[in-house]
This record gives structure tokens, sequence and C-alpha cells, in this order.
């Protein structure tokens, strides 16, 4: 039969999965039960990640979960909204399948930031000037990323800590500062 056995199976459940994601939900939970009565697998647990409509870690997806996957991708909602997205997969042991848009992926730290940074780094903003003010809408764009990397090590790391950051690329004097 092949790893294709449950590609039937997720057609016939993905308008359910697609569903509350559509109502602008960020989180998908399904009991799927019926998935037992394909292949003969000790468990059907699954636990994997989807990352800008990439599958990372193939493995812990096992059969039933790549051929989700390929499912996922040959929809046209996955592929317009959620392929920029990073999904949590998990299926758990009791057949309850879950989706989490876990945050809309940013291309992190892309060399145009530190360009940027050095270009400017302890010029004294002009307000007059326009491409002094273009270069401040850019730098607190990075500091957009920064802060959303502040937050996952944050919550990974010292989950009772908290992040302050002020998001601006100037300091008190006006001038651009040379880091974030």
């Amino acid at each position: 039969m092949g790893d294709d056995i449950y590609i039937a199976y997720w057609r016939s459940v993905l308008p359910n999965l697609l569903l509350p994601f559509e109502q602008g939900k960020s989180i998908s939970t399904l009991v799927v039960s019926q998935l037992k009565n394909f292949g003969k697998r000790a468990s059907y647990y699954a636990n994997f990640v989807i990352r800008k409509g990439e599958l990372e870690i193939s493995k812990n997806a096992y059969a039933h979960g790549r051929d989700l996957f390929y499912v996922l991708k040959e929809n046209d909602y996955f592929k317009n909204h959620l392929s920029s997205s990073l999904l949590d997969v998990n299926i758990s042991k009791d057949f309850v399948i879950t989706i989490k848009i876990i945050e809309e992926v940013m291309d992190f730290f892309v060399p145009t930031d530190f360009e940027y940074l050095v270009k400017y780094a302890g010029v004294k903003k002009d307000s007059d000037n326009l491409e002094h003010q273009q270069a401040y809408d850019y730098l607190k764009n990075t500091y957009s990323k920064t802060y959303f990397w502040a937050n996952e090590v944050q919550k990974a790391l010292f989950p009772n800590g908290v992040v302050k950051m002020v998001q601006k690329p100037t300091n008190q004097a006006n001038n651009f500062e040379r880091y974030h």
C-alpha cells in the first residue's frame, strides 16, 4: 500500500480541520478516531511542525502525518493562508488532532537589517529627512523581529520572566542606536 493510505481519510476530514482557521481562529481540534482503521501501527501519535508550507522533522509525522501534509499542500486555503505560518500539529494517543497556528513566520534578520544598523549607527535623526524617516521605519520593523525572538526565548527558557523592550531605533538624544 505505501505511505499514501491515509490520503483519502485526510481529504474527508480536511473541511472540518480548516473550518476554525477560516473563521479566524488560531487552533483547530478534531477527533480522528477513524484513523485507527488505517495501517497497522502500534500508536498513531505524531507531533510535527509545518513552517512556511514545509514539513520539518518528517520522521515525527509518520506516514499519516506526511499524508496529512500532502493533503494540506494541495488545498488552496492552505496554500494561500497557512503556508506563511508556523503550524504545530499534534495527533494524540487518543486520536485527537490539534493544529495550532503559532505565529506568522517572519523572515528573520536579513542582510538589509544589519546594513541599516551599520549605516545609521550614531547618526542624528533629522525628522525632515525622508531617508532618515524611511530608515527609522525600517529599523522599527527590525525591532519587532527582535521583540518576537525575545518573547520566544522568554517563553521557552524563563516561563515566569518578562520581556521589556523599547522598540525605538533612536536613543534619547534622537541618534540611531548601534544595536538592538
